[in-house]
């Protein structure tokens, strides 16, 4: 018998390979009867009968009473006598061994933003605290975020979400003898959406997850062509879609996405700008290599058109940002993870990098 977070395996002579999902299992109960040689008939020869483990347990024989979703671990020999299993038969883990229950969810928890997560009713709030540094040329900029995001489980299969910061960005651009740039404080742009579980993994299809969500430009307007002023936001609508594919190859998760922005036109600063839709995808793996500890690895890219302004195309301000990320996801308690991460950026197109420190708690 083999089993993991999907499935369970039995193999056995009289009913050959079964496969079952984790789910249609309600109780798994051991069977083991020992052979009691009686005779039936006065003078008779003996006979054997096999007794069940009730009558054997009442004649302080026989294995003891399981306790629910316990799977007693035997074997048996050509004779039919059970014999413990030695430890060199028992499976090894990686790492020091957790006195915490398993989550089937440890090795997702990186995907949190990207897959649904929780069940109906349930909670998930993060705390996150980001650093981003980019220096290209004599330009110089720094990014500091701090803020709260929420997801909720709303229905079976869809959840709920919402992020904003709070952000402090500076600039500084050095031109000779001259240095441009300054600095700003305030709110970042709020997002919202959904998430909806649209096809769950089995044997053919993996997870196919559907996202939607929608960009409120509640940060302070940025002054276009003003090199003093600091952007913390986009400054303009945005609507996104994105669907994102997950296999499992358990303790190893797999998975893929790719996506789509749309950015409203809009008068920012008396200018008219448009354009700058993005093209984003992205594709990378996670593993958990015991009950507390997983590692992942995600490889972003993205392309974006260019920018117009009172109707006249930006040349040069397409862009196609590139950044690969690693993270930790260590699991504090039940429902609780604290998750650094790193995210280097693989052109100019990308912040150089990325420091970021996240705090979940699923209620």
């Amino acid at each position: 018998m083999a089993w993991d977070r999907q499935f369970i395996r039995i193999k056995s002579e009289r009913f050959g390979s079964v496969k079952a999902a984790t789910t249609e299992i309600a109780d798994i109960r051991t069977q083991l009867s020992l052979p009691e040689t009686v005779s039936t008939i006065a003078n008779g020869p003996p006979r054997v009968q096999m007794l069940s483990d009730a009558q054997l347990l009442t004649q302080g024989r026989g294995p003891e009473p399981q306790q629910p979703g316990q799977i007693a671990q035997t074997s048996a020999d050509d004779s039919g006598s059970a014999s413990p299993p030695s430890d060199q038969a028992r499976p090894g883990t990686v790492g020091k061994p957790s006195d915490q229950d398993e989550d089937p969810n440890l090795n997702r928890v990186f995907l949190r933003e990207a897959t649904v997560l929780l069940a109906p009713g349930e909670i998930d709030t993060e705390l996150a605290f980001s650093y981003a540094r980019d220096e290209v040329g004599g330009e110089t900029n720094r990014d500091l975020r701090l803020g709260p995001s929420v997801r909720v489980g709303i229905l079976d299969r869809l959840e709920a979400f919402a992020d904003i910061a709070v952000a402090y960005a500076d600039r500084e651009i050095v031109t000779g003898a001259e240095t441009l740039g300054g600095e700003e404080t305030g709110l970042g742009d709020l997002v919202a959406g959904l998430k909806y579980l649209a096809v769950r993994e089995d044997e053919l299809w993996p997870d196919i997850v559907l996202a939607g969500s929608v960009t409120f430009p509640t940060a302070k307007d940025p002054a276009i062509g003003n090199p003093n002023r600091v952007a913390l936001g986009g400054g303009r609508w945005r609507v996104s879609g994105a669907a994102t594919f997950i296999r499992s190859y358990d303790p190893a998760v797999l998975f893929g996405s790719v996506g789509y922005t749309h950015s409203f036109k809009d008068t920012l600063s008396g200018v008219e700008i448009e354009g700058g839709q993005s093209v984003s995808y992205s594709f990378g793996a996670g593993f958990a290599i015991n009950n507390q500890i997983s590692l992942s690895g995600q490889f972003f890219g993205a392309y974006q058109t260019e920018i117009k302004l009172n109707g006249e195309e930006i040349d040069g301000s397409n862009r196609e940002p590139m950044a690969l990320r690693s993270s930790l996801t260590y699991r504090i308690a039940d429902g609780q993870y604290l998750e650094p991460a790193v995210t280097y950026g693989l052109n100019d197109s990308a912040p150089d990098v990325i420091l970021q420190l996240s705090y979940s708690h699923r209620f």
